[in-house]
């Protein structure tokens, strides 16, 4: 079997988005502890759920968060 075709290729950097004044998007910063991670999601969210807050209109928010 010869060598695989992308072994020669560096990894491209990762890709830094600015929002703004001291804040960005690093896309896989944290692949490495991405099981770590999810671990601690799941101790945070099994004492506190998820739930959809209520708009002072009254009407249900598509995005769910713990408190």
């Amino acid at each position: 079997m010869g060598t695989p075709l992308f072994d020669n290729e560096t990894p491209p950097a990762l890709p830094k988005d600015v929002l703004g004044t001291g804040t960005a998007v690093l896309a896989g910063f944290a692949l490495d502890r991405e099981d770590e991670l999810f671990s601690s999601l799941k101790l945070v969210v099994g004492q506190s759920p998820f739930r959809n807050m209520i708009t002072p209109g009254g009407f249900r928010m598509s995005v769910a968060m713990v408190e």
